[in-house]
């Protein structure tokens, strides 16, 4: 019995370009450099060169408020409220510290409480996360 050729899609592999590699791409364009070449160096495809060109405002505007630019890799936006909650959470543990208390088994407690209190006292009608467990990935 001949085999029924099967028909799986092709999924393709997404790579994400650190941040330090987003910005040498915009200065490149920049520079005048045409995009199809900016793609065959940095081997990625040019649609890739289009988009993060097109959203240089963005990388720039993150690389601003970045400390170190080699780690940083973007995945996509992230909701405004996690930084204020993250933002809160880094004073009350320094207060913490300084107090010499113990935080170990709170800091996840403490977290989701603050995104919970953030979320009752602001609104958003953009297409972000309502939702935020404060889970051992995003502790570490």
């Amino acid at each position: 019995m001949p085999h029924a050729a099967t028909s799986s899609p092709s999924l393709k592999k997404h790579n994400f370009l650190p941040l330090k590699d987003k910005l040498e791409l915009i200065r490149k364009c920049e520079a005048g450099i045409l995009h199809s070449i900016i793609a065959g160096q940095m081997v990625v495809p040019r649609s890739t060169i289009s988009t993060i060109w097109k959203n240089q405002d963005k990388y720039r505007e993150t690389a601003a408020s970045t400390i170190s630019t080699t780690s940083l890799i973007l995945r996509g936006s992230r909701d405004s409220r996690l930084n204020t909650m993250e933002d809160m959470l880094i004073r009350w543990i320094e207060d913490r510290t300084q107090r010499k208390m113990p935080i170990s088994s709170l800091v996840q407690e403490r977290a989701l409480s603050q995104w919970h209190d953030l979320q009752s006292t602001t609104s958003t009608t953009s297409r972000t996360e309502d939702t935020f467990t404060s889970s051992r990935g995003w502790f570490h």
